[in-house]
């Protein structure tokens, strides 16, 4: 089938209007089509009525869908968002999706395209003229109504400094490095592989075959913990170094992660000695773009660690899991200039849960979004409900 080109409108003057925004349009590339371009975000004032200012966007869709159906879905999606449409005028709106115009006039019962009053609009014509400034419109260029309008005292309009996504793929694959750690056996490899897989991204693996001494580390600690904490060291250094600038790349482990296990391993002398290579190499990273912290319950790591069967992490220490765990906590509370999302897995069900993944994702994909958000504005990043961020 031949793809049509829609342009839609999106906006909202109620809760978190930003997100409700961006994952709005998440679900319109999901399950509607191609968003191809996204205009700036305009705040104005409510239009009609009393209410908090607005929010909007528009952006244009590639869609092998009729312009009758897809308004309906478009109506379906402000549904699933919370939003119930009230036929007695103009109202505050958690999320509300306009056709504004498609291949075709359309004139229905339900559907007026292009839509009838968009020429009126300054908080429609603006951002619609950004992202497509060939348009005309009621039989006018789009410019020429976008110059109109400006001059329209009533009708108030601000560019913020925040853009948004065109999809979830392109959150992960533009954002800065992303790291997931946490205790052994709480699952950051496995949430790094599904993360990977469905977005498509480039992924760093903790190399644990690599490391020559760890299976003798496991039987005689005392003996082999020095220079198994040093290849650790030297393996992490030299796979950071060679790519902390990419985008879109995920990793299981961090630096920071060495000098955790080399404290709970070695004695005092061999740590110093550790130490000294350690801050070496933390003056030569940078810091991810964002740090996740994966907690869990230690009988839920416990029954991990016997799952995944390597022979030499069944007979592990107990007490040295919660010490392990411990040192994590201590140390993003040390990192009051990082992006960091700490996410307590026991709220969740189990890793065998079907929507386990996705709701784990979910909950870095929002903190992904504020960080973003946090680089364009040169704020500190929004507390929010559900979101540790330091």
């Amino acid at each position: 089938m031949i793809a049509n080109t829609y342009y839609i409108g999106v906006g909202s003057n109620q809760g978190d209007r930003l997100l409700l925004l961006q994952n709005a349009l998440f679900t319109l590339a999901e399950q509607l089509g191609d968003v191809r371009l996204v205009s700036s975000v305009y705040e104005s004032p409510a239009m009609g009525f009393e209410g908090e200012n607005f929010l909007n966007a528009c952006i244009e869709l590639e869609s092998e869908i009729s312009a009758e159906n897809l308004l309906q879905q478009c109506l379906e999606i402000e549904r699933s968002f919370g939003r119930i449409r009230n036929k007695k005028g103009y109202e505050d709106r958690v999320i509300d999706i306009d056709l504004l115009i498609g291949p075709n006039e359309v004139k229905t019962t339900s559907l007026d395209l292009p839509h009838p009053r968009m020429s009126q609009r300054r908080f429609v014509i603006e951002p619609l003229h950004e992202i497509a400034p060939h348009l005309e419109v009621m039989g006018k260029p789009i410019e020429e109504l976008k110059k109109i309008l400006e001059n329209d005292k009533s009708q108030l309009l601000t560019k913020t400094k925040t853009s948004l996504l065109r999809s979830k793929k392109e959150l992960w694959s533009t954002s800065k490095s992303i790291v997931i750690e946490g205790c052994i056996g709480v699952g950051k490899s496995t949430l790094c592989k599904a993360i990977t897989e469905r977005y498509e991204l480039t992924s760093r693996f903790e190399r644990f075959d690599e490391n020559p001494y760890l299976e003798s580390f496991y039987k005689d600690p005392k003996v082999y913990a020095l220079p198994v904490e040093l290849n650790f060291l030297l393996d992490r250094f030299d796979a950071l170094k060679s790519n902390q600038t990419a985008e879109g790349l995920i990793s299981d482990y961090h630096l920071s992660k060495s000098l955790l296990f080399a404290k709970n391993n070695l004695n005092k002398v061999d740590f110093e000695l550790f130490s000294r290579y350690y801050r070496w190499g933390e003056r030569l990273l940078r810091a991810p773009g964002l740090y996740v912290l994966l907690e869990n319950n230690l009988d839920r790591i416990l029954e991990n660690i016997k799952k995944r069967g390597r022979s030499y992490e069944q007979d592990i220490d107990p007490e040295y899991l919660k010490s392990i765990t411990k040192g994590y906590q201590n140390f993003v509370k040390r990192q009051k200039r990082w992006n960091i999302l700490v996410i307590d897995l026991s709220q969740y069900p189990g890793y065998e849960h079907p929507d386990f993944l996705s709701m784990v994702i979910q909950q870095i994909e929002d903190a992904l979004l504020e960080v973003h958000w946090k680089r364009q504005t040169k704020k500190n990043t929004r507390t929010k409900k559900g979101l540790t961020l330091f």
